[in-house]
């Protein structure tokens, strides 16, 4: 969720119980890192799950109860991360610009995407390193793309 943007890291929470009287009150706070939850009372680093069980609930719904210091709960923050996921699984088809003075595709020819292609001057097609799932070595280029079929 840090990743994602969904939850900031170092960001505040705090475990709230809703009393029979509908007020809540904040049993215990924390702030968020990558490996869990640091209790501000004791420093430790909590799961989510043994955070609430730290807060003294015994409710088994930490996602609902943990809050960012803007109240929005981690249950939100869960889907808005599976959502932001998603869309990015679901990019579509990239122009590629055949126009220019670079002849190589701007798009990977197995997953369709950009960013750090590797491009060869006798092909226009070009692959990300993990789509042909091997190790780059200089001398053998080629021999691999030409294992792959490519």
């Amino acid at each position: 969720m840090i990743d994602l943007g969904t939850v900031p890291k170092d960001g505040k929470v705090k475990y709230l119980i809703q009393i029979r009287t509908r007020t809540t009150h904040e049993s215990k706070s924390g702030r968020i890192t990558r490996v869990g939850i640091q209790c501000n009372c004791c420093s430790n680093v909590f799961t989510v799950a043994a955070f609430e069980t730290r807060a003294g609930s015994k409710l088994h719904c930490p996602f609902q109860n943990i809050r960012l210091e803007t109240g929005i709960p981690l249950l939100q923050c869960l889907l808005d991360a599976w959502n932001k996921q998603q869309q990015s699984k679901c990019k579509g088809f990239h122009f590629v610009d055949f126009g220019g003075e670079d002849p190589n595709d701007d798009s990977c020819g197995i997953c369709g995407d950009g960013g750090d292609l590797i491009c060869y001057d006798s092909c226009p097609s070009t692959f990300h390193q993990s789509c042909l799932d091997i190790e780059v070595n200089t001398r053998c280029r080629m021999s691999l793309l030409h294992s792959y079929g490519i």
